[in-house]
């Protein structure tokens, strides 16, 4: 994944021709390829592969890795477009997050309780569908925007499906392991959060740079990579959507996990 990684961040500076970025990308595949090609001879794996075999929890660890990558993408993009589109201080630009963080703390309270009631679908696949319209809602942003229109409603709506798709996400990820898979099941799921953070924001990068244009001026340039970046912030987790629909929904089924 470093490899990876550093091919990706290396495309926004020198370009995706280069050797500069083409080689760690290629490195990086072929790690991870000899990775699997390893655990699967291993006797004792650091990742059992019949864990990966499972398509509700493989489905669960693939949106769980796009949509902490577009969470990624939407903390660092937004954070800059606070602090120079906005002219907010850090503890201001702090401050301003404070809608989604609220949002997310309400919702999480009432997941479990709810949960039993209704169950899991409505808050997996509806809090990934929240998530991805906050997260296009915010690629209108600008310069001079309403702060309550382009900002703090959005960023609401974010923390809401955020709060309330991340606790089933985690279930669906564990849900069937035998005891004896349970720390390597966990495992997985902490590398699919640390590696997706890394992966988004790298690639959000590149895009930006890529899409965006040198600007007149500091604050439209920030607002610009902004936009670019909840949009493509928007299709990683659309994509998270669209993996938690295939392979981790139930419909028919109601879970208390």
């Amino acid at each position: 994944m470093t490899g990876i990684v550093y091919g990706l961040v290396n495309a926004s500076e020198y370009g995706w021709g280069r050797a500069l970025t083409i080689a760690p990308l290629f490195v990086g595949v072929a790690l991870l390829g000899l990775f699997l090609r390893t655990e699967q001879r291993a006797s004792a794996p650091l990742v059992p592969l019949h864990l990966l075999a499972n398509a509700e929890r493989s489905g669960a660890n693939t949106a769980r890795f796009l949509f902490v990558g577009s969470m990624a993408g939407f903390w660092f993009f937004i954070a800059q477009y606070l602090e120079v589109s906005r002219g907010l201080n850090p503890f201001g630009a702090g401050l301003a997050f404070l809608p989604m963080t609220l949002g997310s703390f309400a919702i999480a309270f009432l997941v479990p309780r709810l949960s039993r009631r209704f169950g899991t679908a409505p808050f997996l696949i509806g809090g990934l569908a929240t998530v991805s319209i906050g997260t296009f809602w915010m690629a209108g942003v600008s310069s001079n925007g309403s702060y309550l229109w382009t900002v703090a409603l959005p960023m609401l709506v974010v923390g809401v499906g955020q709060g309330a798709s991340t606790i089933r996400l985690t279930s669906a990820a564990i849900h069937g392991v035998s005891p004896k898979d349970a720390g390597a099941a966990s495992g997985v799921v902490s590398a699919a959060v640390q590696i997706g953070n890394a992966f988004g924001l790298s690639l959000l990068v590149a895009l930006t740079s890529l899409w965006v244009p040198r600007t007149s001026t500091a604050a439209s340039f920030a607002a610009a990579h902004a936009r670019v970046a909840m949009v493509g912030g928007g299709v990683l987790c659309t994509l998270a959507l669209t993996s938690a629909v295939v392979f981790v929904w139930h419909p028919h089924r109601r879970d208390e996990r």
